[in-house]
């Protein structure tokens, strides 16, 4: 017969098995981690590229305005339809701006108030109502 304390090994059997889940997590994180590097990080490089190669022209716009003259000069009709083209598209993103604003922040309303509906409505702590279990001056 056993103690009335002793749980028959039950507990270091959740133990051992508690144990073998987070090492076993601890194997998928680190899967994942390799995945994410493998996959995303080409991505990120490239992106990277790209990004450093915009700031750098934005520290050397005179570079930019050689080549349209370039341009201008050896292709002046092909340049003269481009820039029209560039023009009108500019007008319709002038014209279409505040639509797609109101649009953008409307969407954005909406995500904010999904997200505090999924969280329970409490935004923030100062907001959030008391627990029904807690006790009066604890």
């Amino acid at each position: 017969m056993s103690a009335p304390w002793s749980d028959g090994g039950v507990a270091a059997a959740r133990e051992a098995r508690k144990r073998a889940l987070i090492d076993r997590s601890a194997v998928l994180r680190r899967q994942l981690a390799d995945d994410y590097i493998t996959l995303v990080s080409p991505a990120e490089r490239v992106l990277d590229r790209v990004v450093g190669a915009g700031h750098w022209l934005r520290r050397h716009p005179w570079l930019l305005g050689g080549v349209a003259l370039a341009w201008l000069w050896w292709r002046p009709r092909r340049a003269v339809g481009l820039s029209g083209r560039l023009l009108g598209a500019w007008a319709l993103w002038q014209r279409w701006r505040p639509v797609v604003s109101t649009v953008v922040a409307l969407a954005g309303t909406l995500a904010a108030s999904g997200a505090a509906n999924r969280t329970g409505g409490a935004g923030t702590a100062a907001t959030a109502s008391p627990r029904r279990d807690s006790k009066p001056g604890a």
